[in-house]
């Protein structure tokens, strides 16, 4: 249960400094459980934050999570997720017209 509510106190934080920085990002409707998984197909690390390209079921999506020891090809869980549309990171350089975060909940090596 601590783990849980460490996870989420996580999610929240990350989710705020994500609203801070992204500036004219706006956040989709609220989906408190929202789980995303994916093969990674690219990672950008910058600052404190992974960016990851996620081949999921539903096609691909950029994600962000806190920096992570996580590989190409390698198959993550993102949970408490929540979707910004025009997502900016200026330390990329770069707009997102959609971004998830959240939780790195799992990262495994293998088939997608």
């Amino acid at each position: 249960m601590k783990t849980m509510k460490l996870l989420l106190a996580i999610c929240m934080i990350i989710t705020a400094s994500f609203a801070w920085a992204g500036g004219n990002s706006t956040p989709a409707e609220p989906a408190p459980h929202l789980v995303v998984v994916g093969k990674v197909l690219e990672i950008n690390n910058t600052g404190h934050f992974s960016y990851l390209r996620l081949d999921t079921k539903s096609g691909e999506t950029w994600a962000a999570v806190l920096k992570a020891p996580i590989k190409k090809g390698d198959t993550v869980t993102i949970s408490n997720a929540r979707v910004f549309k025009n997502f900016r990171s200026s330390l990329l350089k770069r707009t997102f017209k959609s971004l998830v975060l959240g939780a790195l909940t799992s990262a495994s090596s293998g088939p997608h």
